[in-house]
């Protein structure tokens, strides 16, 4: 028994001892992939690491001799090891760590941020990546898991001390004002505002009843703020004016809205913000007898697989979530991957017209 419990104890010595050489190679992985280690600089002594990291100087020194050995350093004499030529190739080999944090009820309701999310896995299946879905279903599911990321992609809710679990870029899907955001990649949802009040002008509609989505927190100027503005400009321009569009405002978060019904009289297209509610009351407007589109129009706003596939399909703008995730991974690829700095920018993405049997 005597002996087992040796095996035991020195079976979990090294089990510390490796978890802790893997902290200090993360460590200095991570100085080489910012910048602040460089082909032919000094890596740090046996003794600093030690100091910085608080491990053993037996910890530090097994963990430099095994990235030397792998290439990362190079020894020029007995006291002194530099940053090996070539690094940028061990850096591009390298296990990548993504978050993806989202409001779980918008997550699922409206689809596009979930759809964005699929996108990142797909391109992401043949590299050391791997990337995780961080869902804040309720006001008090606040804990995500205790490792760090190296980069995180915010679509409409940041965990608390986001900082303490992201060593690199901030990359968001919207302009939320409580969110700290190093990038924004996100639909051009003024364009698609605009677009979208051409197409149903230019189909002889004169008067529009605009289901806004109103959020219980507070924006910047969120998407739905742009794609709202981007509307009534375009109308303008077309010669309608102001009063031809009615805007109703709907709480985020209603499943269904109660009242489709009672507008259904006031006007000769609908344009709803997120294709969820267009087929909703695409439905209810059946069942009192009008008919879409030769009563009414109806426009969308996602390109949701449900809208395209309806029967028949309804028109919507169709947000560019493929082209999002490949500019994410661009921005991840030059800063984590490569560790360039590279400005901090707001990309904006055109959506496209896709034009159904509903307008």
């Amino acid at each position: 028994m005597d002996q087992t419990l040796t095996q035991d104890g020195h079976q979990e010595e090294l089990k510390s001892s490796r978890t802790l050489q893997d902290r200090v190679q993360k460590y200095l992985i991570e100085e080489v992939r910012r910048g602040n280690l460089r082909e032919g600089d000094r890596v740090p002594t046996i003794k600093e690491v030690s100091n910085i990291l608080n491990v053993s100087t037996k910890v530090a020194f097994l963990a430099v001799k095994d990235m030397r050995d792998k290439g990362w350093f190079e020894k020029v004499s007995d006291r002194k090891q530099v940053i090996a030529r070539g690094v940028e190739r061990l850096l591009l080999n390298q296990p990548v760590k993504l978050a993806f944090a989202s409001c779980g009820n918008g997550h699922i309701l409206r689809g596009v941020y979930q759809t964005i999310f699929n996108h990142l896995q797909e391109m992401l299946d043949d590299s050391n990546a791997e990337i995780e879905c961080l869902l804040e279903m309720d006001p008090h599911s606040k804990e995500i898991p205790e490792k760090p990321f190296d980069a995180m992609i915010v679509s409409d809710w940041e965990p608390n001390q986001l900082r303490d679990y992201v060593s690199g870029p901030i990359i968001g899907l919207d302009t939320w004002e409580e969110l700290e955001l190093d990038y924004l990649v996100k639909t051009d949802h003024f364009h698609g505002g605009e677009m979208a009040a051409r197409h149903l002008y230019e189909s002889g509609r004169r008067s529009v009843v605009y289901w806004d989505l109103v959020e219980k927190r507070s924006r910047i100027y969120s998407g739905t703020d742009y794609r709202r503005l981007g509307f009534q400009k375009a109308w303008i321009d077309c010669g309608g004016h102001l009063s031809d569009i009615k805007v109703l405002p709907v709480l985020a978060g209603d499943e269904k809205v109660s009242s489709y019904a009672d507008y259904a009289k006031e006007a000769d297209a609908y344009f709803f913000t997120c294709d969820f509610w267009a087929l909703q009351a695409w439905e209810e407007f059946k069942e009192i007898g009008i008919r879409v589109p030769e009563d009414v129009a109806f426009m969308g706003f996602d390109g949701s697989y449900e809208a395209l596939k309806h029967d028949p399909p309804l028109s919507t703008m169709e947000q560019p979530c493929e082209d999002i995730a490949k500019k994410v991974l661009q921005i991840v690829n030059s800063t984590v991957l490569k560790g360039e700095e590279i400005p901090k920018e707001e990309v904006l993405v055109p959506p496209r017209l896709r034009i159904g049997g509903s307008t």
